[in-house]
């Protein structure tokens, strides 16, 4: 019998394999700052995150600070309390300490267009503050104040919606015809429990346009606005039908359901997203595609780890195109490496549709899809 010996080139990139679970950030990585009001959406944000650490600041305002297990992003996760003022607060506090890429406020809300069902996702297309008014003889009289998604978070958001994808990021039991929609919501001040009260007149003939109604989104936004226009995006998975029925639908667990719901549409708008402070200019990635191409082995590895950075928007077209063209293991290992770390639904599909020439490629591939797969279980 012949013992054929693995070089040491196998050795050392079955060595980086073994290794590739726990090398998965790129620095400087996109930051979010994703708030929550009560604990079970702290609780259902908290299992999307890695490495996850305490942080005091100012007032003794905790933070838990981790990063994604989706993708390159870190994250700053705190929890409000609930209220509109309250969120405005420390949102505000959030933003100033972190100074994040996109901030986020995740959690459940009341249903109020009647095609939602429980567990629900809807995403705000438009905020209104809806205790924003005059009280006169003739009663209530609202002068509302509304914010709008910032375009690029809207597009990614409908495109996440549309086509399911969020629903891969589902961390324990789902119900599997769950939906997403981008709609408006409507954000107060109370929480509505009566399809009776005027509360619910009000969003019915005023606010009809409004999916769901819920008491952060407005704070969170104008604190959002008043940092240079920061992406806010304010998700909500729906736990009650705001009809009197919401302490029975409690019992049942929608608020977790709801809540976890909610937490993996925003993991999978972050992991989809390419922050518009950090996104590079297409001749960035122009010049990375022609030193991925080169021929020059550390231009190549360079090349493959800043594109696996999150920054760069036709990032997988360009790694897959390296993958193809070159025949060194050294580099097209670090290729499958990009992509996974980047972990967004094209980087995925790319990983699936490879087609590996060495025993090495083979294994990497293999090891990258696992490890993704080992989040959600």
């Amino acid at each position: 019998m012949i013992l054929v010996l693995p070089s040491p080139t196998i050795v050392r990139l079955t060595q980086r394999v073994i290794s590739f679970a726990e090398d998965i950030v790129v620095d400087p990585a996109p930051l979010a700052v994703v708030l929550t009001a009560i604990p079970v959406e702290y609780k259902a944000v908290l299992e999307h995150l890695l490495d996850v650490r305490e942080e005091v600041h100012s007032a003794g305002t905790i933070f838990t600070v981790g990063r994604s297990r989706h993708g390159p992003w870190r994250i700053v996760l705190a929890r409000t309390g609930q209220g509109n003022s309250s969120a405005a607060v420390l949102t505000e506090r959030a933003i100033a300490s972190y100074e994040p890429d996109m901030a986020l406020f995740v959690g459940v809300a009341g249903r109020l267009h009647t095609d939602l069902e429980l567990g629900d996702v809807v995403v705000a297309k438009k905020i209104y503050a809806i205790h924003s008014g005059k009280e006169n003889d003739a009663g209530f009289q609202p002068r509302p104040t509304g914010w709008h998604l910032d375009h690029g978070c809207l597009q990614r958001a409908e495109q996440i919606a549309g086509s399911g994808a969020w629903t891969r990021a589902r961390i324990g039991d789902r119900r599997a015809n769950a939906k997403a929609v981008v709609r408006a919501i409507a954000s107060g001040e109370v929480v509505l429990d009566s399809v009776k009260s005027s509360l619910a007149r009000l969003c019915e003939t005023r606010y009809d346009d409004a999916a769901a109604i819920e008491m952060e989104g407005a704070g969170a936004a104008v604190a959002s606005h008043l940092n240079d226009g920061l992406p806010m995006v304010v998700i909500r998975g729906i736990s009650d039908y705001a009809d009197s029925r919401k302490e029975e639908t409690d019992r049942k667990g929608w608020q977790e359901q709801a809540s976890r719901n909610a937490a993996a549409f925003a993991a999978t708008l972050l992991t989809e997203s390419v922050p518009t402070r950090r996104a590079a200019s297409p001749g960035a990635v122009r010049a990375l595609e022609a030193d991925l191409l080169s021929g020059n082995v550390d231009e190549q590895i360079a090349a493959a780890k800043a594109l696996g950075s999150g920054r760069y928007e036709n990032a997988v077209a360009v790694l897959k195109r390296g993958f193809h063209e070159i025949f060194d293991p050294e580099v097209t290992v670090r290729i499958v490496e990009a992509l996974g770390r980047l972990g967004t639904t094209a980087a995925l599909d790319a990983l699936r549709a490879l087609s590996p020439r060495y025993p090495i490629e083979r294994l990497v591939i293999e090891s990258a899809l696992e490890a993704w797969q080992e989040q959600f279980d």
